[in-house]
């Protein structure tokens, strides 16, 4: 992996531009009013691949996440190292250059910015303080807004021929609660996200310069963390449940292309059940009460996955005859006759194109997409329709080797930080186990679990001593 290019300045207006404007606010400032918002500069490549790796700079004010490629950084590299080879004799500390001070800046105009220890950031003029000699300056390679003095601004398009080196992305599938995020959710996406490396995974075309993603950062869907932690909800199309002849006019339409949902596709995703005439069939549920077992990826902050370990080896046999089985008679199962959660179904992996047993979570009508945990692994993704199937009972015979399990009393803390609970939950269970797992009871499919170490203490202790598990 590249190494990533030195960081925007953090000064207290870099990633909240009201505050950058507070902060040089003056009378006579000129506001940009222009039909071309980054005059001056190519804008970004369009992405023709669907997932990748990123980092990312800046949260902004309306929850849109700015990032790049690691695969850019050595594009971003010869950027910076050509301004700084040509503006190198200008970085003179407290000594600000006497025509720089006196220059004349109107709003939309590109530029150049001299900052702190010799970088150097493409940039375009937001806001003009003539007052106080300075400009909001928009950073078109990283989304920053920040105050610049005139004496740290030089006027060009340098490299002007290089595209802008960043993306604006909006999560898809969600809006936030209210339409408008609050500030507390901006502050959580920030701590949470900038300035670190997440998967992302681009769902459609940009609109408006805006790319839809899902994001995926310590192994977790942001998209799904934020309506968890109810900072967000699902949009119209997102339900739990879709009859069966739903499912036929899908599969049989070429494309969606219609942005408004129907009817039904915005009905509420809470009040919609199974036909009762439809036999709910699930896994078998466990036998008895204690089991061991490996802690898998965090994937989420309602239910923790759990990896069953096995030292049958006739058991072991059996999990291994039925995934050939899956791979030899899959493709020939029906389609889904209907969608609702928990559902057992198959899916075709698109990583390497093997069928596995899986439960469904919901589904985007709109992108005809079912979200689905696997069975016998921890992976939670998106399968597109096409790719599922009916699951035959045969295949329902032997438990998932995966379990989704809720800590039995408690639960996690809407409040904590995302990246101390991964940290946490690393120290904590990462290459560390078997432990063992007891069985309290059931939440309609999901097991209420308390999980021990070997000196049978519980293996979550610190999570409730640092507030992350709290009383439900």
């Amino acid at each position: 992996m590249a190494e990533k290019d030195e960081a925007v300045p953090t000064d207290k207006s870099a990633n909240k531009p009201e505050d950058a404007a507070r902060e040089g606010e003056d009378n006579d400032a000129r506001e940009e009013d222009n039909d071309d918002p980054l005059p001056g500069w190519l804008p970004p490549e369009r992405v023709d691949y669907k997932q990748f790796e990123a980092y990312m700079t800046c949260v902004d004010n309306d929850g849109f996440i700015y990032l790049y490629d690691f695969d850019q950084q050595v594009t971003r590299n010869l950027i910076r190292n050509t301004l700084y080879a040509k503006y190198k004799l200008d970085f003179r500390p407290g000594e600000p250059n006497p025509e720089a001070m006196t220059a004349t800046w109107e709003v939309g105009e590109p530029c150049i910015v001299l900052r702190g220890a010799c970088l150097t950031f493409r940039g375009v003029v937001r806001k003009v303080y003539q007052q106080k000699l300075t400009c909001l300056v928009y950073y078109i390679d990283y989304g920053n807004e920040v105050v610049v003095s005139f004496g740290s601004l030089r006027k060009g398009a340098d490299l002007c021929h290089i595209p802008i080196q960043i993306l604006k992305c909006a999560l898809n599938r969600i809006h936030p609660i209210g339409n408008q995020w609050s500030q507390d959710t901006i502050q959580f996406l920030r701590i949470s996200l900038v300035e670190k490396s997440a998967v992302v995974k681009v769902v459609g075309e940009a609109v408006d310069g805006v790319v839809p993603i899902e994001l995926k950062y310590c192994g977790m869907c942001v998209n799904d963390v934020l309506v968890d932690f109810e900072r967000a909800e699902y949009e119209d199309g997102i339900v739990r449940y879709c009859s069966a002849e739903e499912i036929k006019e899908l599969l049989e339409e070429d494309t969606l292309d219609s942005d408004e949902p129907s009817s039904s596709a915005a009905s509420s995703k809470e009040d919609q059940q199974p036909a009762s005439n439809v036999e709910l069939v699930t896994y078998p549920k466990y036998s008895g009460n204690e089991y061991p077992c490996f802690m898998s990826e965090i994937n989420g902050v309602r239910k923790f996955p759990v990896q069953i370990f096995y030292e049958d080896k006739e058991l072991d046999s059996q999990y291994r005859a039925m995934h050939d089985e899956l791979q030899s008679e899959g493709m020939n199962m029906p389609p889904l006759k209907e969608i609702f959660e928990d559902k057992p179904c198959i899916v075709l992996s698109a990583d390497n194109c093997e069928w596995y047993r899986a439960s469904i979570i919901l589904f985007s009508k709109r992108e005809c997409l079912v979200q689905v945990k696997y069975a016998d692994h921890s992976d939670v993704e998106f399968i597109p329709l096409e790719n599922t199937r009916e699951i035959s009972t045969k295949w329902l015979k032997l438990p998932p080797a995966n379990l989704y399990v809720k800590i039995f009393g408690l639960r996690m803390n809407r409040k904590a930080d995302m990246n101390i609970i991964r940290r946490r939950y690393f120290e904590a269970f990462f290459q560390q186990g078997p432990f063992m797992l007891s069985i309290k009871g059931y939440e309609g499919v999901t097991p209420l679990v308390e999980i021990r170490d070997e000196d049978n203490d519980l293996a979550y202790e610190n999570f409730i001593e640092n507030d992350m598990l709290i009383k439900n």
